[in-house]
């Protein structure tokens, strides 16, 4: 039972550093000022739907809005 155990979780680590090689190349360090202009995403919010409203033609993002302030390394207060 060992033997599988441990086979199960070297192959899961495989896996895992497989995913990890392809998704690192993807990210990208960005960082904003405080005055920058960002779209805000909206997602899955049943307040944006109107009755009658297409949810696959709803907006993705909403308008732009001023950053005013930097309160940690990944999060901003618009």
């Amino acid at each position: 039972m060992n033997f599988k155990l441990k086979i199960a979780k070297e192959n899961l680590k495989r896996a895992q550093d497989r995913a990890k090689a392809y998704a690192d190349p993807k990210q990208r360090d960005v960082t904003f000022q405080v005055g920058d202009q960002v779209y805000l995403r909206v997602r899955g919010r049943s307040e944006n739907f109107k009755i009658g409203q297409c949810a696959k033609l709803s907006p993705r993002y909403w308008s732009p809005f001023p950053i005013t302030k930097k309160v940690c390394l990944w999060a901003y207060e618009l």
